[in-house]
């Protein structure tokens, strides 16, 4: 069984679907797909978003203490022992 793991959004993002998920996920599009499931739209605020946010910061740490940055490449690889996983929106031409 998969360990729940602690999912927050930041930002507007959070604002409007919640800042804190607890989630059974091996992945950060596992996640975003189980907080669709629950508050519908999610995903397509996300699209909708791109000209004031044009990417998502995404912050993983494992429960072996490791800390990452997630490129939009890597978000439907899965990893065990996730701990958490942090999504923060990133206004357009913020550095």
């Amino acid at each position: 069984m998969t360990a729940l793991a602690t999912v927050t959004l930041n930002g507007a993002l959070g604002k409007k679907f919640g800042r804190k998920w607890q989630l059974a996920v091996e992945s950060v599009t596992e996640a975003l797909q189980l907080i669709e499931a629950n508050k519908p739209g999610v995903n397509a605020w996300m699209r909708a978003n791109m000209a004031k946010f044009d990417r998502y910061h995404i912050k993983v740490e494992r429960h072996d203490g490791s800390i990452s940055e997630v490129s939009q490449q890597e978000l439907c690889m899965t990893s065990a022992g996730l701990k958490s996983i942090t999504i923060t929106p990133v206004i357009a031409g913020a550095g």
